[in-house]
């Protein structure tokens, strides 16, 4: 009987180390970056044109992990999601060119990028205020479009309702700017001014022999600029 005795007192202590070696465990928090941002959205109270001719209007547009999960009148917004309220506001279904560089009328020879023959509206730079010009991170598309409305239209027959409009020129190139492609003055298309840096390893050539006029020289001057 006592051999029986100290055998259960012996497993009861096993037992209760066992038990708190796991409830420890389960209160010890993650290690690491934890992503608890919600994946879910519901965009309400929008009128959402669903496709040319039909429109809804005070429409709930429910998204899910970067999916449309449902579209609709009378959608009510799941109990996990984000809810924005998107009064005044027209959701279009269609695509965002993400890069998209304005194209020039064709130049006379001698003139363009001689690298690869691509035509390139000019950017009108202030004087610069780096000492490289090709150095103008204060420039803004925004401030210097050009983009006629035929080009406008042949993004949007093609399924396009916003373009990132980027700079073309420069190692610092400047900010680009997000734009949707409906109709209207170019000064109300913008849906963000300044969206972003741009950065390239612009270089001269045997036309422009300015510096940088190697890749090497376009890195060194990225450098520079940052140091």
């Amino acid at each position: 009987m006592g051999f029986l005795r100290k055998l259960m007192v012996l497993i009861g202590i096993l037992g209760t180390v066992l038990f708190a070696q796991q409830a420890g465990f389960q209160r010890t928090p993650l290690v690491g970056i934890r992503q608890n941002t919600p994946n879910v959205h519901a965009l309400v109270n929008a009128r959402v044109v669903v496709a040319p001719g039909q429109v809804l209007e005070q429409a709930t547009v429910v998204i899910r992990n970067g999916v449309i999960q449902a579209v609709g009148a009378t959608v009510t917004p799941p109990p996990d999601a984000r809810v924005w309220d998107y009064s005044g506001k027209t959701i279009y279904p269609g695509f965002i060119e993400p890069y998209f560089k304005p194209v020039a009328k064709p130049s006379p020879a001698g003139q363009g990028n001689p690298r690869n023959g691509e035509q390139t509206p000019p950017q009108q730079v202030a004087p610069p205020l780096d000492w490289n010009a090709r150095v103008h991170p204060e420039f803004l598309v925004a401030r210097n479009l050009n983009l006629t409305e035929k080009q406008i239209e042949s993004l949007r027959n093609i399924g396009f309702t916003a373009a990132l409009v980027v700079p073309t020129q420069g190692v610092f190139r400047g900010q680009s700017a997000l734009m949707h492609l409906g109709e209207g003055e170019s000064n109300r298309r913008f849906l963000r001014k300044a969206v972003a840096q741009h950065v390239a390893f612009e270089r001269g050539n045997f036309r422009n022999r300015t510096y940088p006029n190697s890749l090497m020289g376009a890195i060194a001057l990225i450098r520079q600029t940052f140091y």
